[in-house]
């Protein structure tokens, strides 16, 4: 029902505003400073509204409409009260029983009472620095971060044999994958991963780094081929040759080392409070079924 009367107050909110016509406010304004079990109004039939109600109502508005109500407490106020006259009047009426009404209440409360428990599942009271801890030796790879030099040999099958803007020859895919296969066997063989990437890669930024690539992390917007392959390598090691539309890549791995607890704390409390929830969640979908009372509605 809350749900439902928010979104009227909205319009009437709205609508109040325009024919107030006032400005907005120069600067954002305040409500006054009361505690919130102090009475604010009071209504025909007897209610009487306290102040955290108040606040719960506005909180409903966006931020222009609460501002301008803020601005103008007596003229939201009346509005509201035209509003919960009305509701008043439909629920001596009975409306509150009838089709589409009726339904429509018990959508508004069933999503308003769904939305409050799960934002209380979502956010429990408390999580141990231990569990927190726990949680991060127990998935450590997702903490990982690899130093990396790469090489990139890079190919257009339609301008293939044409001069680049570097005076050097376009390879074609297949010219380009014999070429980063040939380096890739010298690697292998012992050649300096650095000075072969200085000498041959087409990505001008690592090779002016002597191949110093990035830092990587498991969560970094990564192509899926290259993240697997990087992050199953070992310091010192290289991947195979790892196609992508434009060209081919061989990374190394330079440094493998895992970011501290300390750095990742609040990120990991925000993953073991995710999957608590999703825990919760599937538990429920799993478990809770509607028995279905008539063949039709198979």
């Amino acid at each position: 029902m809350m749900k439902v009367l928010a979104l009227s107050v909205l319009c009437l909110g709205c609508a109040w505003a325009q024919t107030a016509a006032l400005p907005a406010p120069a600067k954002p304004v305040t409500l006054p400073d009361l505690p919130d079990k102090t009475p604010v109004a009071a209504f025909d039939d007897g209610t009487v509204m306290t102040m955290g109600e108040l606040k719960g109502l506005l909180g409903n508005l966006d931020v222009q409409a609460r501002q301008q109500a803020v601005a103008s407490l007596p003229g939201f106020l009346d509005q509201w009260a035209v509003l919960h006259k009305i509701a008043e009047m439909a629920l001596a009426d009975k409306l509150d029983q009838e089709s589409p009404t009726k339904e429509q209440l018990l959508f508004a409360r069933t999503t308003v009472l769904f939305n409050a428990e799960v934002q209380r599942q979502g956010n429990p009271g408390r999580i141990d620095n231990e569990e927190i801890e726990q949680f991060y030796n127990q998935h450590k790879a997702k903490y990982q971060q690899v130093k990396t030099d790469a090489i990139y040999v890079s190919f257009s099958n339609s301008a293939a044999s044409q001069v680049g803007a570097d005076g050097k020859k376009i390879l074609s895919e297949p010219e380009a994958k014999a070429k980063i296969t040939g380096l890739l066997g010298q690697i292998r063989k012992g050649a300096d991963f650095k000075k072969m990437a200085k000498e041959n890669s087409d990505d001008e930024i690592s090779r002016a780094k002597d191949g110093y690539f990035a830092t990587l992390n498991p969560t970094d917007n990564i192509p899926d081929a290259i993240r697997s392959a990087v992050f199953a390598l070992k310091a010192g090691e290289t991947t195979d040759v790892i196609w992508q539309p434009n060209g081919f890549y061989l990374f190394r791995a330079e440094e493998v080392s895992y970011k501290p607890f300390a750095e990742v704390r609040d990120q990991v409390y925000q993953t073991v409070k995710s999957e608590r929830l999703e825990t919760w969640m599937a538990g429920l979908h799993n478990n809770t079924k509607a028995k279905i009372l008539n063949p039709a509605i198979k």
